[in-house]
């Protein structure tokens, strides 16, 4: 039972540790940024500039919270006092330091959506860039045959991910939000995470509509047919 119980939690604590890297390789550019930006706009050009200059203070804030709720999973259930900080007075929700609904679900989209964005990184090459610009040739193959945007689904999902597994205050943060703030907080969660979800769809369907213009205009009736055929989310539904 103890050998079951070990080997179920050090597999918790790698797959937490996979989702972190998951999260930092689809969300690294995979080349360069040109400073051009096209006719027809880039919605998404300020949050380039914001990953160009704080991504890696990011990096490191994900890398610690995986840290930390890695080391809450693998001293589970006898979690020392310096580990749940806070969380010993707010309560700290056991179904995020074990296998569970709430661990596996936000997982599997992390890692769905990580491996969304990758393999969109690997189809488009050198014209895979986080501004919009100009390709030099429209993708119908791969991954791309089957969906139109396979990376902005990778990021919905991930932050998806992101938002149940590392967003609801009864399991991480409980650890450091202060106990006088923690159930003010606790009753905005709601909104908090549906506001998170908004914007992040919000600023993707502007980012969609952005470049689809951008392939429509270079590459015409080509880009129509591929566009009638092909789900732009989800391959043979949307």
């Amino acid at each position: 039972m103890f050998l079951s119980a070990t080997i179920s939690q050090a597999s918790l604590a790698t797959a937490i540790g996979l989702s972190a890297a998951g999260i930092w390789a689809g969300t690294k550019p995979p080349n360069p940024e040109s400073d051009k930006i096209p006719a027809t706009g880039d919605s998404m050009r300020l949050f380039v500039v914001i990953q160009q200059k704080y991504g890696n203070l990011l990096y490191l804030s994900l890398g610690a919270a995986a840290l930390h709720h890695a080391s809450l999973i693998l001293t589970y259930p006898n979690i020392p006092a310096s580990l749940l900080q806070y969380a010993c007075v707010n309560g700290l929700n056991t179904s995020f330091v074990t296998w569970s609904r709430d661990t596996a679900i936000p997982l599997a989209f992390i890692l769905v959506g990580a491996s969304l964005r990758l393999l969109s990184y690997g189809a488009l090459g050198n014209n895979f860039t986080f501004g919009l610009s100009e390709p030099d040739g429209l993708n119908t193959t791969s991954i791309y045959r089957y969906i139109q945007h396979p990376s902005y689904t990778g990021a919905l999902a991930m932050v998806v991910g992101v938002l149940g597994l590392w967003g609801r205050l009864d399991g991480l943060l409980s650890c450091f939000i202060p106990p006088t703030l923690f159930l003010a907080l606790r009753r905005l969660q709601p909104a908090f995470l549906s506001l998170a979800f908004a914007i992040a769809v919000t600023v993707v369907s502007k980012r969609v509509k952005d470049e689809e213009q951008l392939l429509h205009g270079i590459f015409g009736s080509k880009w129509e047919a591929w566009h009638s055929r092909t789900a732009r989310f989800i391959p043979f539904i949307f």
